[in-house]
């Protein structure tokens, strides 16, 4: 393990010397001498029983980057050499010239990995302007840790945010240029700001060109690494890919957010408890459905206020051993709702089953994706519209919304139902439908075809 951590020490030494003082030459000496510590630790006998993940992983990272620093500096020793022999011929008649000479190009987020420990530099370098390698998503606190970017300890440079205080649970990424990190939610924020002004995304620090590619592929890194929000996809009522597929589309919704995309899709969960429940026959009312629901739901609403309160208290707290300790809070509220949830769903179904019919209950069930819009205000309803309706409706294809029936308006119909009608149909590839058995719900259905 002592030799591992030392060759990764040295191969990162290697990359972060004083480069523009010194020539071509001498840069590519570095870069091959940081390849070879590199390769040495990782393909060494020892490796794979000694090294830790958090090792092996850094040393894999510094060696990808250096063999992307390596191309980058072959193509300016070419061009350099180019400019000598060829003075009066421009940049695009000498890459042609070397692609004529059998020069091969290397796909943009690939890198070539090196077969030995040998000073021999890779085989075929790219001749491409800009070279990418595939980005690293990790926590933030794993980038600070282990110094896994040049901005790690200065934390994301558009929220400005640390990587070991506020981001330190949350994911991060090292883009493609190997050198700069930045929160997801910012990365987001980019991908969607290049993609209205149709410019390329870059770096915001370096100006190195990124993938779009790359930054897309986040949302399923992300799906596959978190453990909390594996479990509520596999709660959702729908297939597997049909959830995967809907976590996707509600992390570009909400800028990646994970906790965000677990509320909504509990939110969903719990809405579908509450339709099933009141849908069912019992011997209970409405008042005392309505009872059981609020008493059962009582716990989960007082921890999502708590978790409120926190967020709150996050953004306006600076004390670096306050913010540990509320981050923690957060992390233990966020595991306590998700039981509560759990729980408020199996006691209402329990206390109804206690007093009514369950064969008559049990033909009413239905796995239709439910939302609950009934007693928001029209401006909280067109958002979550935006925020979890749309966003979800080209994969379910239908969402049952619960409205209310509007039985204390003047006209008869409530006034959020007319205008959730108004709004679906000014949309696209969308429309509405009366639920028969049902006049307080509407549905909403996605039409391919228009």
């Amino acid at each position: 393990m002592l030799l591992g951590t030392l060759l990764s020490n040295r191969a990162a030494s290697f990359l972060e010397m004083e480069w523009q003082r010194s020539s071509l030459e001498f840069q590519k000496l570095l870069t091959q001498n940081a390849i070879r510590d590199c390769t040495v630790a990782l393909e060494s006998s020892w490796s794979s029983s000694v090294l830790p993940k958090r090792i092996s992983d850094k040393l894999k990272f510094r060696r990808d980057k250096a063999i992307a620093r390596f191309d980058v500096l072959q193509c300016e020793f070419q061009s350099e050499m180019g400019s000598i022999l060829f003075p009066n011929t421009s940049t695009d008649v000498r890459r042609q010239r070397r692609e004529e000479d059998g020069a091969t190009h290397v796909h943009e987020g690939t890198v070539a990995r090196p077969e030995s420990a040998s000073n021999e530099p890779p085989a075929k370098p790219a001749t491409t302007d800009h070279i990418e390698f595939d980005s690293l998503m990790e926590r933030g606190q794993t980038i600070y840790n282990n110094s896994l970017a040049k901005n790690s300890e200065d934390g994301c440079p558009i929220c400005l945010r640390n990587f070991n205080g506020e981001l330190s649970h949350t994911y991060s990424v090292v883009l493609p240029c190997g050198e700069h990190a930045l929160c997801v939610e910012c990365i987001c924020g980019l991908k969607k700001e290049s993609g209205k002004s149709d410019q390329k995304l870059v770096c915001p620090m370096c100006r190195a060109s990124v993938d779009g590619q790359v930054v897309e592929n986040v949302a399923f890194q992300i799906i596959e690494v978190d453990k909390e929000l594996a479990t509520a996809i596999e709660k959702f009522p729908a297939n597997s890919d049909e959830s995967v597929s809907v976590a996707q589309q509600l992390l570009w919704k909400q800028d990646l957010k994970v906790n965000a995309v677990i509320d909504a899709l509990e939110d969903i969960l719990d809405d579908r408890a509450r339709g099933i429940f009141f849908r069912m026959e019992s011997d209970l009312n409405h008042e005392q459905k309505n009872t059981i629901y609020r008493e059962a739901r009582l716990p989960v609403e007082l921890l999502k206020n708590k978790f409120q309160k926190l967020l709150e208290e996050r953004k306006t707290t600076f004390e670096a051993t306050r913010l540990d300790q509320i981050d923690a809070d957060i992390r233990m509220v966020r595991s306590e709702l998700a039981i509560a949830r759990f729980k408020a769903r199996n006691v209402i179904y329990e206390r109804l089953n206690s007093v009514g019919d369950m064969g008559a209950q049990q033909t009413t069930r239905n796995d239709t994706i439910q939302v609950d819009i009934h007693g928001l205000h029209v401006g909280e309803m067109h958002a979550k519209f935006s925020e979890l309706i749309k966003p979800i409706l080209p994969v379910v294809k239908k969402i049952t919304i619960i409205t209310g029936r509007g039985l204390h308006s003047a006209s008869g119909e409530s006034k959020l139902r007319k205008e959730l009608k108004k709004r679906i149909e000014r949309e696209e590839k969308i429309r509405w439908e009366t639920v028969p058995s049902n006049p307080g719900a509407l549905n909403v259905v996605w039409v391919q075809n228009v």
